[in-house]
């Protein structure tokens, strides 16, 4: 009866509480007939599943060599992600020379790259003409060729060497020495030799063209640029027939176009010439980092003009592989300029007072049309001889 009583009353209590584990009997003493300690299944310690692995030094691959692509050179080592607790390549990868940093003076720690010479195939050096490379370890870079800058601020040697901007150059003395926009070339503008088809040291123009970019409303080649092509003489035969764009007006866009080129064609675009000669210098490449300039010939090599119909710019990278101006060939000089450039110079004789009529010849550099004769009248005071 008492067993009852205290089981009833700790029952009670339980439903009270809202206690919904505290059914069955309080203890094995407590239970009823034929219930006491018994065997169960239940969580506790055992063996197979269930059983944690931890990574480290035992795990396989712990401490080999790697790479996070995957590729040469392997600067990384397998270790134990400690957050998922997993294998992992820990890869600070190749230095700016390509290969492993290492441990140059044996005190533990991994030393990077020298790179005091400067960055690799960067500028260097007192006049930043060198080029900073890789010693043979990889450990250090070195500066290498840097020199003195030439006379127009660049690196590369001019042609020739002395050149000096300003000064008069050629053989007819009509040309005048000025710098490439990029500083590395010098250019004998609008020089002359006398041995030119024409003879003589006028200038001697075979074609001319009026170039425009057309749709592109002068983004990259603006109104008033004209194409001229002229025999300016000379000891190099490939080099006496050349087109130099004289005026250039360049647009916002010109320098920014990734591959333009010069060329002469039949047609008004590639596709439809049958004939087409690409000029030897490029025109403008921002890949290529040269930038357009009025003052760079482009040599014709003996072809012909009279063969083709337009000069063409055009950007022949592929991406846009279009024409980005075009003008049409017109044989001779543009209107208003001569073949020749020529003063003129006349003396007069006279007899008696007032008016008089004489005649006289004379040559000259300037515009015209080389030598004439002139009348003139002329009045004056004195006696007459």
């Amino acid at each position: 009866m008492r067993v009852v009583v205290v089981v009833g009353s700790v029952l009670l209590l339980c439903a009270l509480a809202g206690c919904e584990d505290c059914v069955g009997p309080v203890n094995g003493a407590d239970a009823g007939p034929g219930e006491g300690e018994g065997e169960g299944e239940g969580e506790g310690e055992g063996e197979g599943e269930g059983e944690v692995v931890l990574c480290g030094p035992t795990t396989a691959g712990f401490g080999e060599p790697c790479s996070q692509n995957g590729q040469l050179p392997l600067c990384g080592t397998f270790n134990c992600n400690p957050v998922t607790d997993e294998l992992a390549c820990f890869d600070p990868g190749a230095n700016a020379c390509g290969v492993c940093d290492v441990d140059l003076d044996g005190d533990g720690r991994i030393d990077p790259l020298d790179d005091s010479a400067g960055q690799p195939d960067e500028a260097c050096g007192e006049f930043l003409c060198g080029l900073a490379r890789c010693n043979g370890a990889g450990t250090a870079t070195l500066c290498v060729g840097d020199h003195a800058r030439n006379n127009c601020g660049g690196c590369d040697e001019l042609e020739p060497e002395d050149a000096i901007p300003g000064e008069v150059c050629s053989q007819c003395q009509s040309g005048t020495r000025v710098c490439g926009t990029d500083n590395e070339e010098a250019f004998c503008f609008r020089g002359r030799a006398p041995d030119n088809r024409c003879g003589g040291c006028d200038r001697c123009v075979l074609a001319h063209a009026f170039m425009s970019d057309g749709i592109f409303g002068g983004v990259y080649v603006g109104n008033g640029t004209r194409a001229i092509v002229e025999d300016v003489g000379g000891l190099v035969s490939a080099e006496k027939v050349q087109l130099i764009f004289d005026p250039l007006v360049g647009g916002p866009g010109l320098d920014g176009l990734p591959f333009a080129k010069v060329f002469l064609a039949t047609g008004p675009d590639l596709s439809s010439s049958a004939q087409i000669l690409e000029l030897d210098e490029t025109f403008a490449s921002a890949n290529g980092e040269r930038l357009s300039d009025p003052h760079r010939p482009y040599f014709l090599r003996n072809a012909n003009v009279s063969d083709f119909d337009f000069v063409l710019i055009v950007e022949d990278s592929g991406l846009l592989n279009t024409v980005i101006a075009s003008g049409r060939l017109i044989s001779g000089p543009p209107p208003g300029e001569g073949e020749g450039e020529g003063e003129g110079e006349g003396e007069g004789e006279g007899e008696g007072e007032g008016e008089g009529e004489g005649e006289g010849e004379g040559e000259g550099e300037g515009e015209g049309e080389g030598e004439g004769e002139g009348e003139g009248e002329g009045e004056g005071e004195g006696d007459g001889g």
